[in-house]
């Protein structure tokens, strides 16, 4: 006689855990349930899912480096998700010591070759050009990577070529992230959250780059006061600012908040005064300019979906006196979101995005030279924790571009060529992890 015993009903606890002075996701927080011996680890958006939790009420304790720990209260049902909303606040006071540890953030990951996170207190620590860090000076340091040029600096990334590299800034391809002196990138250190090298082992999710990724992810924004900051050096100035338009006030509240910046080089006109007086050759200007935008605006929920907008204007000259003129401007919008569906232990997320990249060369022949390339791109991901603490990952993308050039020949008739291609892309990853 065969009897069929009842199989134990379990449920699943999920949240995000943010830092409570600005509203922002904590990566690498760990969320425990003692007495059960259980726990997580919270991801980039600051998102943790511990599954196949016995019926019950439980103490949820969170401890983050730098933070205080934090202790609530879960109900967890049969069959059903809970989610449990933690904000840590920074320790006013730490004791100094020695501490002996692997990187915490290497365990959000599984192994990956060749991938290095940039974040800004890594960029503060680099000694930097002219007072101001900035992530280009540190790629340039970086094992394996070689920057250099006729524009700005073009990265070769372990032998592989610049076009065979992605450059995203919020899931936004960027065609040139430098600026023409080479020292300085598209991106504001002060809106970064984090930049992820790749030179190997990425995921297919990236497309068909065959170099390296880099991905740069900046900052929601401040959600509960107003900030900002005002830089002036020798070769720029600039200004950042951020903060919320609707205040974060409690877990029932949507919060909506934003984030601008803009800086300048003037080092055209302060190259003559800094170099003059080492003589004659150094007296004439230094013929570099640039100006950077950047503004982006973020929506949360309590229960830690978010939808942003954001759009960017990057523009380069090069103009020596009566001899050349190169300008390049790169302009671009897009929006992305991230849906966590309260009845399930998912992650829903994708965007929209377009940018332009346009290079002009104008010369004594008085025959100027252009090139363009252009494109959208569209994608959703779709990543589904499992009960055995393993994952899915399945997604698709559109992405077309166009990819214009105009020149004149040696006899003066115009040459031109414009192409346009669209590529269609699917990916599915599944990652086992062995926990019990």
């Amino acid at each position: 006689m065969f009897g069929f015993g009842a199989f134990a009903q379990t449920g699943s606890l999920k949240g995000f855990v943010y830092d409570k002075t600005n509203g922002e996701p904590l990566s690498g927080a760990t969320v425990a349930i003692t007495s059960l011996k259980k726990g997580a680890q919270s991801n980039l958006e600051g998102f943790y899912n511990i599954p196949k939790l016995p019926p019950g009420t439980y103490d949820v304790t969170v401890t983050a480096l730098g933070y205080e720990s934090m202790t609530k209260q879960a109900i967890v049902v049969a069959d059903e998700v809970t989610s449990l909303k933690f904000e840590l606040s920074k320790k006013s006071r730490e004791l100094k010591g020695v501490s002996v540890s692997a990187k915490k953030d290497d365990k959000l990951y599984e192994t990956k070759v060749g991938m290095t996170r940039i974040t800004p207190k890594e960029l503060k620590l680099l000694p930097s050009v002219g007072g101001e860090p900035d992530i280009a000076q540190y790629l340039q340091v970086m094992p394996g990577v070689v920057s250099t040029g006729d524009q700005g600096g073009q990265l070769y990334i372990r032998g592989g070529s610049p076009i065979q590299n992605k450059i995203l800034l919020d899931g936004m391809t960027i065609y040139n992230p430098f600026h023409s002196i080479g020292i300085y990138s598209v991106f504001e250190t002060d809106a970064l959250r984090s930049a992820d090298v790749m030179s190997g082992g990425f995921g297919v999710e990236y497309g068909d780059r065959t170099s390296a990724i880099v991905n740069v992810t900046t900052k929601d924004g401040n959600k509960k006061r107003h900030s900002g900051k005002l830089a002036v050096n020798p070769i720029l100035a600039k200004a950042f600012l951020e903060g919320p338009l609707v205040r974060d006030r409690g877990d029932s509240s949507v919060s909506i908040t934003y984030i601008a910046s803009i800086k300048h080089s003037y080092l055209k006109t302060t190259s003559n005064v800094l170099y003059g007086a080492l003589g004659e050759p150094y007296k004439s200007n230094l013929p570099y300019t640039f100006t950077d935008a950047y503004g982006k605006i973020n929506l949360s929920s309590n229960n830690g979906s978010k939808f942003n907008v954001f759009g960017f204007s990057f523009n380069d000259r090069v103009n020596f006196a009566n001899i050349s003129d190169l300008k390049w401007n790169s302009y671009g919008a897009g929006t992305n979101f991230v849906i966590t569906p309260g009845s399930s232990a998912s992650l829903i997320s994708g965007g929209f995005y377009y940018s332009d990249y346009k290079i002009g060369l104008e010369e004594s022949d008085n025959r100027p030279r252009e090139s363009q390339i252009n494109g959208f791109d569209a994608n959703v991901k779709v990543t589904s924790y499992l009960p055995n603490h393993s994952e899915i990952n399945y997604g698709v993308e559109f992405t077309g571009f166009k990819t214009a050039y105009q020149y004149y020949n040696f006899i003066g008739l115009l040459q031109e060529q414009n192409d346009y291609t669209t590529q269609v892309g699917a990916f599915f990853e599944a990652q086992e992890k062995f926990w019990r």
